[in-house]
């Protein structure tokens, strides 16, 4: 699995343009079926030149899509399409106040899938959250959790930087392929 860094969006050709850590440049653009989007090896000047399997690539980062159509399609096809094993989690653990300290409640712990978010982020800003850190905590609030994780009224505490540095981690990148 192999880690690609934004370039560029090319709202003209219907383009998002990566780079992987030797600077080959790649694009995604739609294919022939319609709402999908297929990886290319572009030449040094951004042309395709052939298809590559997206499979076997993860991106760093989501491109910005305010005001670019292209962006908007392409990071909604990608978040339907990442595989299970490229998904970034946060787990969620609800508390009550016992005698002045946070105490693990029922229903325990709840893995919340925040690829959107942290995708959104990108690398850098993402790397930079720590667990039970108030940035971290707002992870919760994730378009796929749960209700009741969201409107949770007591203290709670949200782990999200180890699935975070495994999906950025350039080792287990190459150890995954």
């Amino acid at each position: 699995m192999q880690l690609l860094t934004f370039l560029q969006t090319d709202n003209g050709f219907c383009r998002v343009y990566y780079k992987d850590n030797v600077k080959n440049v790649f694009c995604y653009q739609p294919s022939h079926v319609r709402g999908q989007y297929a990886l290319y090896a572009c030449s040094r000047d951004g042309e395709p030149s052939h298809a590559v399997g997206h499979q076997d690539f993860k991106i760093d980062c989501l491109p910005d899509s305010e005001g670019c159509s292209t962006a908007a399609e392409f990071s909604a096809w990608y978040l339907s399409t990442v595989s299970e094993h490229q998904r970034i989690s946060a787990i969620f653990y609800p508390q009550v106040w016992v005698d002045d300290e946070a105490v693990e409640v029922d229903p325990g712990a709840t893995t919340i899938d925040v690829t959107s978010e942290i995708l959104r982020l990108g690398r850098v800003k993402a790397m930079a959250l720590k667990d039970n850190d108030s940035p971290s905590d707002d992870l919760r609030l994730a378009v796929n959790s749960p209700q009741w994780v969201q409107n949770w009224p007591g203290p709670f505490r949200v782990v999200c930087s180890q699935s975070i540095r495994d999906y950025f981690s350039r080792d287990t990148v190459a150890a995954a392929s």
